[in-house]
């Protein structure tokens, strides 16, 4: 599930880490590491001074820089971010993650995993065409980075995807689970729904429009209307082939994963009622519904979709009971 999901998880992940410690003035002796005549001995020294130490491990300076630089490269609107008190900090024990993360899993990110490779090819496409053909080459030198750079990154994101889904139990599943409950978020709809879909495939040549299929629908209706059975009309003009055959109806059907519309028409429309025509990208479809209930979803039934808030909240769990407290010095505030 992780694996499929990588993108949006570590979308979150990258929220949370520049959003959950606050954010704050960067001060500028850290900005601004010795003046213009310092040397180059002097300056290649800084380099590798310890940002911070953790149990465990120490943070390099050019470490860290390089971790920041990859991030104001993807993300334009990052340096904005830098100013704002506590925000290097948040940065330092999200990199800390990072390191920690590497070090622990006991089969790390390979190089050449399929999933990070399609992110990284993703990220370069997006940036040629946002810059031009060279865009994405320009800004890692503009930015001091090489390709690898931005792939580590990547790396070690997903190393910390994969360390905190490793921490994740059953019984943190059911704590989300018991959660939702109590927030009545795990109720679904279950409905017996007689339905007609007139459908539009407007990709070939001789495929229904959209205009089209609107004026068929509203044909249909006007005889169920005029009291034509709905079994009937649904054998002789419905493109759904999992109900055109039983005349339209599903008896029981969980509408949980139905086209968004499509659900909210059978959640809203009153009982034994025809619905005018709703439209969604399969179509236009008419409804008439004879019976709906609310019932609880099981743990089972709710489980995958436990996964991703479970896993966000297990995540701040681990930085504030593992990786804050590893910190055992840092220069940053």
């Amino acid at each position: 599930m992780y694996k499929k999901n990588s993108f949006i998880i570590l979308s979150v992940l990258f929220l949370l880490a520049t959003m959950l410690y606050g954010c704050g003035n960067q001060n500028e002796e850290t900005k601004n590491e010795g003046t213009k005549n310092e040397s180059k001995q002097q300056e290649e020294q800084k380099l590798t001074d310890p940002v911070a130490e953790y149990k465990g491990g120490t943070v390099k300076k050019a470490d860290f820089e390089k971790f920041l630089q990859v991030q104001r490269f993807m993300n334009p609107k990052f340096e904005e971010q830098e100013a704002r008190q506590g925000f290097l900090r948040s940065q330092l024990v999200t990199f800390i993650f990072y390191q920690v993360s590497t070090e622990k899993l006991e089969k790390p990110t390979p190089a050449d995993d399929p999933f990070m490779l399609k992110l990284l090819s993703q990220l370069e496409g997006g940036i040629n065409k946002q810059y031009g053909a060279n865009g994405f080459a320009n800004r890692l030198k503009q930015f001091g980075l090489v390709k690898a750079d931005v792939l580590n990154f990547y790396l070690q994101y997903n190393n910390t995807v994969e360390y905190v889904k490793s921490k994740l139990t059953d019984a943190d599943l059911r704590a989300e689970y018991n959660r939702k409950v109590d927030a009545n978020e795990m109720n679904k709809t279950v409905a017996t729904v007689s339905h007609i879909l007139i459908g539009v495939d407007e990709k070939q040549p001789k495929g229904r429009k959209k205009a089209d299929a609107l004026k068929r629908a509203q044909e249909v209706l006007t005889k169920l209307k005029a009291g034509g059975k709905f079994a009937t009309l649904a054998k002789q003009y419905s493109d759904d082939a999992g109900s055109k055959k039983n005349g339209g109806t599903y008896v029981d059907a969980d509408v949980e994963n139905w086209v968004p519309a499509l659900k909210k028409a059978v959640q809203d429309v009153p009982l034994n009622t025809l619905s005018e025509p709703v439209e969604t990208k399969l179509g236009y479809h008419i409804i008439l519904v004879s019976k709906r209930s609310s019932v609880r979803k099981t743990f089972n039934e709710a489980k995958v979709t436990l996964e991703q808030p479970a896993w966000e909240r297990k995540y701040r769990e681990v930085i504030d009971q593992e990786i804050v407290p590893s910190i055992v010095r840092s220069n940053l505030k």
